[in-house]
């Protein structure tokens, strides 16, 4: 598999030294553990995904980025995963999150209940379109050409439950793991006859 490799977050690295730093009693205590559950799981989310990578039926010249980061304008922008093939480029963004995850597209977000609690995250759909309009965005200020992009949450989490309130078209971009083959020999199925001419791939942006 061509991948770059992945460095261990510096985000868990600094939480994990916070929470050695706080006292057992103090009352931030309980959030930051909180903190580090959820940026613990999101890794171990990325991670797993390697295996469903391996049993994809690539073309011969295709990279996977992995925590690529890249500026657009003044801000910076952040992608779990990119997969840059000669036909399109296929933008994941993966989520590692378990319990009954009850998809709220009309109000952007996400509620979660597990062991009789409830939490809202914001909904990753928005949140990896916005990211392939900037990466878009980005290649048509350097490059006259630029593949199809194509986005998709992936859910890691085999103990999570997924419903949705009512249908909402971001929905179709909420996969779960197994679902990324058959996705994707479809993109490349579909993609390679349209364009006869594959474009230039290239490890790094």
């Amino acid at each position: 598999m061509n991948a770059n490799p992945r460095i261990f977050p510096m985000k868990i690295r600094k939480l994990d030294a916070l929470q050695g730093r706080v006292h057992p009693s103090h009352k931030t205590l309980p959030a930051i553990e909180a903190e580090v559950g959820i940026a613990r799981a999101g890794w171990q989310g990325e991670i797993s995904m390697d295996y469903y990578y391996r049993q994809l039926d690539l073309p011969l010249r295709y990279f996977f980025l992995h925590q690529l980061r890249l500026q657009q304008n003044t801000d910076f922008f952040q992608m779990n995963t990119l997969l840059l093939t000669q036909y399109f480029l296929l933008l994941l963004e993966i989520k590692n999150y378990a319990g009954h995850l009850l998809f709220d597209h009309a109000h952007q977000q996400i509620i979660r209940t597990r062991d009789e609690k409830q939490d809202v995250f914001p909904d990753p759909a928005l949140q990896v379109q916005q990211q392939a309009a900037s990466l878009r965005s980005w290649l048509q200020e350097r490059y006259t050409s630029v593949p199809p992009i194509y986005h998709y949450v992936v859910m890691t989490h085999p103990r999570a439950l997924i419903s949705t309130t009512a249908y909402h078209p971001l929905h179709q971009y909420i996969i779960r793991p197994d679902a990324l083959c058959g996705i994707v020999q479809d993109l490349l199925k579909k993609e390679s006859s349209l364009h006869l001419t594959p474009y230039k791939v290239a490890p790094t942006l």
